[in-house]
């Protein structure tokens, strides 16, 4: 009895699979590190003014990991659509074609698809990957092309929800919209007039995001590294139907 034949798209899968268990780790280590009370509230005098201003500061550094695991998942995802490329051309110079614009992507995907039928070549094109078409998919690919260690790395850049448990007692306080200061690693969240009298207790919701590439940094990282995943997944599925139809596997 013939052995069954092995799925063309095996490989991609099982990139997608993997990506799919950094990211789930990423998100425990990230639960497990906010759950950890890592930040403290301070007053701070500005000794232009006199005013006090109610700040957050992070007093624990992020988990070396979140770097790595990042690393991992956007390469696993980049990797699955490399691979589903070649697994309808099995050639080596069969990719999946990227570019930083529309009449640049033209070039790539007949240098990079070159051989397919027209109608894969249709289908690849709507996926739109490039600057200014889709912009996650994008994005996945600079992250990939850039130096990592400058560019994977994860920060609390995004400010969710800032509650407020502030009593005046004299005087009046104005609330700021909360900024994350990278370079302080903290944010503000009152000034405070230097004669009033007040207590404060601040309660902030932090999260992490990928700092480097304008198009994705101010997002959480959770949702991002989930549109990426959703995309190539997408991407996969259909060039795997496509082919199918066309009878190319």
């Amino acid at each position: 009895m013939a052995g069954r034949m092995r799925d063309p798209f095996h490989s991609s899968k099982y990139s997608i699979r993997r990506a799919k268990h950094h990211i789930e780790d990423f998100k425990r280590q990230k639960h497990a590190f906010f759950s950890s009370n890592p930040y403290k509230n301070f007053v701070e005098t500005d000794l232009g003014t006199g005013d006090r201003i109610s700040k957050v500061k992070l007093i624990k550094p992020l988990p070396e990991d979140f770097e790595g695991i990042v690393f991992d998942a956007v390469n696993n995802l980049r990797s699955a659509l490399d691979q589903a490329i070649f697994s309808l051309l099995n050639q080596e110079f069969a990719k999946f074609p990227f570019a930083d614009t529309h009449a640049n992507f033209k070039a790539a995907i007949k240098g990079r698809c070159k051989g397919l039928l027209p109608e894969m070549i249709a289908l690849i094109e709507s996926f739109k990957p490039y600057r200014g078409g889709d912009g996650f998919l994008w994005a996945l690919n600079r992250l990939c092309n850039t130096n990592k260690h400058a560019v994977i790395t994860p920060a609390i850049t995004v400010v969710r929800g800032v509650v407020p448990d502030i009593h005046i007692l004299e005087g009046s306080a104005n609330s700021i919209a909360p900024r994350w200061n990278s370079e302080k690693n903290e944010v503000e969240v009152y000034r405070i007039g230097k004669e009033t009298r007040f207590k404060a207790n601040i309660k902030i919701t932090m999260d992490v995001a990928i700092t480097g590439i304008p198009e994705i940094e101010r997002s959480s990282a959770d949702a991002v590294l989930n549109q990426f995943t959703f995309t190539v997944e997408k991407i996969v599925n259909r060039l795997e139907a496509n082919a199918v139809s066309l009878g190319i596997i």
